[in-house]
């Protein structure tokens, strides 16, 4: 069976940018958004579910359908209960997936596969979606779906259920490939498609020097940027900092840790080299990136760190811990350096020989510049394509073995 040439994609997300927070999930819709640029004549829409704490409760993401770069973006609202969200968040998401697309469907609306991000709870409400609807179901594995949940009994099990029964399973990184292999020897169809980085937002910029000066950069200053949560570990880029005179730090990002961060700063007596920033739109990410003289990730728990290909698309190399699919990132020499271990002493040691290593930065954004997502979009658009042609095939088969 020939692949289609025009291709109905629900894809199915918790984590999507809404309006009240726009940055929330942006690496799905950069994937979606490079899927349309690529292809144009696919129908894409997403349904993005947010959570809502109360049945009576209405979100201000329950509005009408958003076009966003060409794609139709639905925000529902599912009941999320306080306390016990990892048990019933994937029974309340799919009761609301299912009245949204009952209602679509309704309307005259036709859907060749399902593409879900998140494994738990979202691919599994939406592997029960796609069996009552007979739609074959892409599923994506991002981090800490595949690291953490299945650590406990109640997700495990749906996650194992749900990977052998999905049409494919793509993994951002190949060790998350790995990981769901060994957790469900049943998939038999995963691939690794790695996040690529977008290149129409994160270049080098001119007068550097002018940039530093505007953003109040100074000394060989490190950069931070990501949730302000344990397993992020700032507090080991914070006790970094405290050994290194001649270091400035700027962490961007907010959470549950920022007060216990800020007080560390304070106790280590270096308040004046270390500041904190709110989270920062894409465009003035970009400019931080110029800015910093090096990107440190200190994650304990990663699956493809998008910080990393951004900091090294604007010429910025990294320093990071060796967690997930971080080493798949981190390939040459010019992007930088992955510490032998999670400790602030191999932390502290990666950053020194970096800093007396510098590469060009020319360098580190021309090795970014490998890591696009034009590959990436192509394989996804294969998978898509093969996932069809299979079903369509055992569809046909079934249909010989019932007229003999």
């Amino acid at each position: 069976m020939p692949a289609k040439l025009t291709m109905n994609i629900l894809t199915i997300s918790t984590l999507y940018p809404n309006a009240q927070q726009p940055q929330h999930g942006i690496f799905v819709e950069t994937r979606m958004r490079k899927l349309k640029q690529a292809y144009p004549q696919l129908q894409i829409t997403v349904i993005a579910p947010c959570p809502r704490r109360y049945l009576t409760t209405k979100t201000t993401a329950d509005t009408e359908a958003q076009i966003r770069h060409g794609i139709r973006v639905l925000h529902p609202s599912y009941l999320a209960v306080p306390g016990l969200g990892m048990y019933v968040n994937p029974y309340t998401l799919y009761y609301c997936l299912k009245q949204q697309l009952t209602r679509l469907l309704a309307q005259g609306e036709r859907f060749d596969l399902i593409d879900a991000h998140y494994i738990y709870p979202d691919a599994v409400a939406a592997q029960w979606l796609a069996g009552k609807f007979k739609l074959p179901l892409v599923a994506t594995a991002r981090g800490s779906d595949i690291h953490l949940l299945p650590e406990y009994s109640v997700p495990r099990w749906q996650i194992k259920r749900t990977l052998a029964k999905v049409d494919a399973a793509i993994g951002v990184c190949q060790d998350l490939v790995n990981r769901m292999q060994r957790l469900q020897p049943a998939l038999t169809h995963n691939i690794a498609i790695r996040n690529g980085v977008d290149l129409e937002l994160f270049y080098p910029q001119d007068k550097r020097d002018t940039l530093r000066q505007e953003l109040g950069y100074s000394g060989y200053a490190l950069l931070s940027v990501g949730r302000l949560v344990q397993l992020k570990g700032q507090h080991k880029i914070i006790d970094i900092v405290a050994q290194l005179n001649d270091v400035t730090l700027t962490i961007i990002g907010d959470g549950e840790e920022k007060a216990a961060l800020q007080r560390r700063v304070a106790r280590l007596g270096i308040s004046e080299r270390v500041r904190f920033i709110a989270p920062q739109p894409q465009h003035k990410l970009r400019e931080h990136y110029n800015a910093a003289d090096c990107l440190v990730l200190a994650s304990s728990r990663e699956g493809w760190a998008n910080v990393l290909l951004e900091a090294m698309a604007c010429g910025c190399p990294v320093v990071t811990t060796p967690a997930g699919g971080t080493p798949e990132v981190i390939a040459h020499p010019h992007a930088g350096i992955v510490s032998k271990d999670f400790s602030v002493d191999a932390l502290l040691n990666a950053l020194l020989t970096l800093k007396q290593n510098m590469p060009a930065r020319e360098d580190v954004s021309a090795y970014a510049r490998t890591l696009s997502w034009d590959q990436s979009i192509i394989l996804l658009k294969q998978t898509f394509d093969k996932v069809l042609q299979q079903r369509g095939n055992s569809a046909a088969a079934q249909g010989e073995q019932h007229v003999r």
